[in-house]
């Protein structure tokens, strides 16, 4: 699952649209939280008495088990921290690629801010939300053990569609997100 703000989700969705006609992307950083964090975070929220997604509290009739199936659920969670709107060098509708110099400045960036870049955002200007063979390549070949997350905003319709995937060993999966 991955965690975004609403403010940086209006931040890439802005990005995506100031991009037009070509795709904009950009880098995110966050914090993989653990089962740990998680369940805190899900019985804070269960004491206020939100029945969001990740309620792990103790359950009178299911009891600990109920615990720990909701966290080994929600255990690969991603809380996203900030992102960094950046140019498409490639100035492309169909395509993007990072200019090597501004990639290490945000790499630079976050090494300096004690963060780690824990994926990529890009637009599709006409087409799903969906990754495409390229994108599927390249997160093959730039992230071959799966460690990102992969954002798409397609603007192919009038509301702009966000969705997060995991792309491993050119295998597309879809995962959750959430807007906090």
């Amino acid at each position: 699952m991955l965690k975004i703000p609403s403010e940086i989700r209006d931040q890439m969705i802005q990005h995506a649209n100031d991009g037009l006609p070509n795709e904009a992307c950009g880098l995110f950083v966050g914090e993989r939280l653990t089962g740990k964090n998680l369940a805190s975070e899900a019985e804070h929220k269960n004491n206020e008495g939100d029945d969001g997604e990740e309620v792990a509290a103790k359950n009178e009739t299911e009891g600990e088990a109920t615990i720990i199936s909701q966290i080994s659920q929600t255990s690969q969670a991603t809380q996203v921290t900030q992102f960094f709107p950046m140019e498409n060098a490639a100035q492309s509708v169909e395509l993007y690629t990072f200019d090597p110099a501004e990639h290490m400045k945000v790499e630079k960036l976050a090494d300096e801010s004690g963060v780690s870049i824990v994926g990529v955002m890009h637009s599709h200007t006409y087409t799903a939300a969906y990754p495409s063979p390229t994108d599927v390549e390249d997160a093959t070949n730039f992230d071959p053990f799966g460690g990102w997350h992969y954002i798409i905003v397609s603007l192919q319709h009038e509301t702009p569609e966000l969705r997060s995937f995991r792309i491993i060993d050119s295998v597309i999966t879809e995962e959750a997100v959430q807007f906090v």
